[in-house]
């Protein structure tokens, strides 16, 4: 009962009051995915004393441990030697064993070192990710429509592609011209090391490969610096009293400037996908 239903907020001053973001913050552990590892957890089934593997996202990793330690469960994860400090004493915590691996490997291997050591959670059931994200965009389908708004854009980091492209389909099914936008960093040694490049465009050749993207359903991506990340997790905090991690302040980021380009009166939605409480120890990695 804890996880989900979460409240969308409207920017007051970043963006010129036409940014919204669903507030994944309000979960338990502060996280996005914290409604993943629930719904992953209560897939697998496992009796108590099992062990879970997982790898390579520090918001995921921190809620898997969560819930493995609400159910009996050991975890073992492997991160990037980049991970923050406040992800590892998070996991420490819940009693999961952690190994890091290489900061040149990026997240992708992290997850090849957990691979070889036994079945990812997340691996194991790759349509939780899908299913949690359609869930959400029924979410903003109910607290817009509630509200008598609109839709213009949805912007969202896009790694595996699974929540732009779960949200996107419930968005258009309402809202058919509503535009999916996919944030990338620029070039970044912290979120997902520089594997997206600048100005891919859908149906490129070069495309990266996100294997629950549906193209279909991205109209642009946009690229985000790290500093320039790191300036807006800042703005928010000073201006709009949210404490956001890093990757929510990029798709920010790209909202604002949605918002330049459309004028006044639009309507870009975001997700607030995780709190900034563990993003302090990570100054250095920004410019």
């Amino acid at each position: 009962m804890l996880i989900g239903k979460t409240p969308v907020a409207r920017l007051q001053r970043v963006g010129q009051g036409c940014v919204f973001l669903k507030l994944e913050t309000f979960s338990p552990n502060a996280t996005y995915f914290d409604r993943v590892a629930q719904a992953l957890c209560e897939q697998a089934e496992l009796p108590g004393g099992s062990t879970v593997y997982e790898a390579g996202n520090g918001a995921l990793c921190v809620a898997v441990a969560a819930q493995c330690a609400a159910r009996g469960w050991s975890l073992k994860a492997w991160l990037p030697e980049d991970a923050s400090i406040e992800v590892r004493q998070s996991l420490q915590l819940w009693g999961a064993a952690v190994t890091l691996t290489a900061f040149e490997a990026g997240p992708e291997g992290a997850r090849a070192a957990g691979r070889a050591a036994g079945k990812l959670l997340s691996e194991t059931f790759p349509s939780v990710r899908i299913a949690v994200a359609h869930e959400v965009g029924r979410e903003l389908v109910e607290t817009v429509r509630d509200d008598g708004g609109r839709i213009d854009a949805f912007v969202a980091g896009c790694g595996s592609g699974a929540t732009l492209s779960g949200v996107m389909s419930e968005l258009r099914a309402v809202w058919p011209s509503v535009e999916g936008v996919a944030v990338q960093p620029a070039k970044s040694p912290v979120i997902d090391h520089g594997i997206w490049k600048p100005h891919r465009q859908p149906g490129n050749a070069s495309w990266p490969k996100v294997p629950m993207l549906d193209r279909t359903l991205v109209s642009r991506t946009m690229d985000v610096a790290d500093s320039d990340a790191w300036a807006m997790r800042a703005r928010l905090g000073r201006e709009e009293g949210l404490l956001l991690s890093t990757a929510s302040a990029a798709s920010v980021c790209a909202a604002e400037r949605l918002v330049a380009e459309k004028g006044d009166g639009c309507r870009v939605y975001a997700l607030a996908v995780d709190t900034g409480e563990r993003d302090f120890s990570l100054e250095g990695f920004f410019p």
